[in-house]
């Protein structure tokens, strides 16, 4: 029991301090603005309760305001009515800094309420949308965006990027081409490109943009790279081992069963070493993952592309691959076609080698 009460009174100490864990600056602010005002708003900087509540609808009632309590429009207004865009947009890139992501996003929201047109306001609001997967909404704010600004290469990128995601991948190929139109040496828009076309499961397009991202840049290619590069070695029998090639297993350092991991079973492997410049695989540990599941319920190796009933090695000579015998399916939209096809088949002589195809309306 007295340990108790001495916490709760070094809490109150710390609260009477102005020390409030969890204390956000926005609503800090908005306690400092009402006090101002003549409304006391309490003794917790930064923490939203019974008293900055009550100190609100006492401004809402002295302003003829709707007395809801809560920071609608007409509140905030009223609040931040003589500060200007500029010192929000100031306290915005702050608490961005300071890691404060709650608090500048709410910063946003006020710069838009006073600017609804607001450029820069306009484009973090999508990318704070995007990053929490409000995708369609995200859309709707880019394309608010490209109203004032319609040749901004990075504002058609991000707009490409939240159509992918929402599956609209014809208006994402636009997007992303306009993006590459305006700025066809930007490593970041085939990146994303890329990304979108890997999530179409059109590896060889993948390809083109990964290998033109990494021509741009000074540096070791990204994961992704590297992971386009392992698939489309296995479907199209590029530089694979001889059909009768058998790894040395005894040697394996790792050879276990998967039950149903998370992630795709290619970052799985691949994570045993780093890939190197030339042969990605070369030297890694000897590793082999085995697996089961089912054409029903398969494991993702991919992006698009499920396996089951096999294994998957990471051999110091040959590098990745599924081993012969494991049951593949590997899903592609087709823009062209307006089709989805569905390619079932089984790695035979380290190919994957398809059996039967399913076609389906985009």
């Amino acid at each position: 029991m007295g340990k108790r009460i001495l916490s709760i009174f070094c809490a109150l100490l710390l609260v009477s301090a102005g020390v409030c864990f969890g204390a956000d600056p926005f609503v800090e602010d908005v306690q400092t603005r009402l006090k101002a005002m003549g409304f006391e708003p309490g003794p917790a900087p930064g923490l939203w309760g019974p008293e900055t509540e009550k100190a609100l609808l006492l401004l809402q009632k002295a302003k003829g305001l709707p007395e809801t309590g809560t920071l609608d429009p007409g509140s905030l207004k009223t609040l931040f009515a003589n500060t200007s865009v500029e010192v929000l947009y100031r306290a915005y890139s702050r608490n961005l800094r300071t890691g404060s992501r709650a608090s500048a996003e709410k910063y946003l929201d006020l710069i838009l309420l006073f600017d609804p047109n607001h450029f820069k306001a306009l484009l973090f609001k999508g990318r704070f949308l995007e990053s929490r997967g409000a995708f369609k909404e995200a859309a709707h704010i880019y394309h608010r965006c490209l109203e004032t600004n319609e040749n901004n290469k990075m504002i058609w990128n991000s707009l490409g990027r939240v159509q992918c995601r929402l599956k609209q991948y014809d208006e994402a190929e636009i997007s992303f081409q306009k993006a590459v139109d305006a700025a066809p040496n930007e490593p970041v828009i085939h990146h994303d490109r890329g990304l979108c076309r890997l999530r179409m499961g059109r590896y060889h397009l993948a390809e083109e943009d990964f290998d033109e991202e990494t021509s741009l840049l000074d540096e070791i290619p990204r994961p992704e790279f590297y992971l386009v590069k392992r698939i489309l070695r296995q479907m199209d029998g590029i530089d694979l081992p001889s059909p009768d090639w058998r790894p040395d297993y005894e040697s394996y350092v790792r050879d276990e069963a998967l039950t149903r991991p998370s992630g795709y079973l290619l970052d799985l492997i691949r994570t045993q070493s780093a890939p190197g410049p030339s042969k990605p695989d070369v030297g890694a540990p000897r590793t082999r993952l085995t697996f089961g599941g089912s054409e029903k319920e398969p494991l993702e190796y991919a992006p698009n592309l499920a396996v089951w009933g096999g294994a998957v090695i990471h051999d110091p000579e040959q590098g990745v691959l599924l081993e012969n015998g494991t049951h593949f399916r590997h899903t592609q939209v087709s823009l062209e076609s307006r089709e989805i096809i569905i390619s079932y088949g089984v790695v035979d002589g380290w190919k994957m080698v398809p059996e039967k195809t399913e076609k389906k309306p985009l």
